[in-house]
């Protein structure tokens, strides 16, 4: 797996050419899920971490938002995904890691991060000494994202 660091406007570009495929493929929980990180959410966003295989196809990706989603708040991790086919390797763990480490990088420590039930079991596998570089993670109960 080869991780890039993206920054704007590409970071848009992958985005919603995720949302894209995805709907010409009529597959509307994927490209729901995918929109999840289209728009709004991914404009706030001035960099991310992208996974890909040795073909070059997107596995993953990890945004930053500088000054969160509301654009004035804290540095926020404001999402990781993993498509579907590449989950269980490994890639959402250490995209996970490289963008915790990339916020810490730019002085954005602590980052804060909003996560649902299905990734929380991803947080607790993180070695201590990562997550003691985040802020407040707060874990959303009873939302579950489709997967992609």
């Amino acid at each position: 797996m080869k991780y890039e660091l993206v920054t704007q406007p590409e970071l848009t570009g992958i985005a919603n050419d995720l949302i894209r495929r995805a709907a010409d493929q009529r597959d509307l929980l994927t490209a729901a899920a995918i929109s999840a990180i289209g728009g709004d959410r991914v404009r706030c966003c001035d960099e991310g971490i992208v996974a890909r295989t040795r073909f070059g196809n997107l596995a993953g990706l990890a945004t930053i938002a500088p000054q969160g989603e509301s654009y004035d708040g804290p540095p926020e991790i404001v999402g990781v995904f993993v498509g579907r086919k590449y989950r269980r390797k490994g890639i959402g763990k250490e995209l996970l890691m490289l963008v915790i480490n990339r916020c810490a990088e730019r002085g954005f420590q602590p980052a804060m991060m909003a996560v649902t039930n299905n990734g929380w079991a991803l947080i607790e596998s993180l070695p201590q000494e990562v997550r003691d570089k985040c802020g407040e993670i707060r874990r959303i109960p009873g939302i579950e994202i489709f997967p992609f």
